[in-house]
């Protein structure tokens, strides 16, 4: 989900939004097996109405970010693969209501 930064600064009881926040705020999130987008403290939004992406790193969209965001030979074998079988499920999915 797509959350503004002020709701994030509530959740974690602060005053004001500033990187050392945005580091607690990170922290909170990792602590209950969350992540966010912008993932680093310093490219979090400073101003209340920031759009920060929070996800769940154990989801399947979770697994795709985090291997989008953690760049490497293993973590493009895996989006690689995802991908594919995404898109075979699909089409799998068009043949057989095509067929039908």
């Amino acid at each position: 989900m797509t959350f503004d930064a002020w709701e994030l600064r509530e959740a974690q009881g602060a005053g004001r939004l500033t990187e050392r926040i945005n580091s607690l705020i990170l922290k909170s999130l990792g602590d209950h097996g969350m992540g966010a987008v912008p993932n680093e403290a310093a490219l979090l939004p400073t101003h209340q109405y920031g759009s920060v992406r929070v996800y769940d790193k154990a989801s399947a969209i979770g697994r795709v970010i985090e291997a989008a965001l953690s760049p490497g030979e293993k973590q493009d074998r895996y989006l690689v693969e995802t991908i594919d079988t995404t898109a075979a499920d699909i089409l799998e999915q068009i043949r057989t209501l095509v067929a039908e």
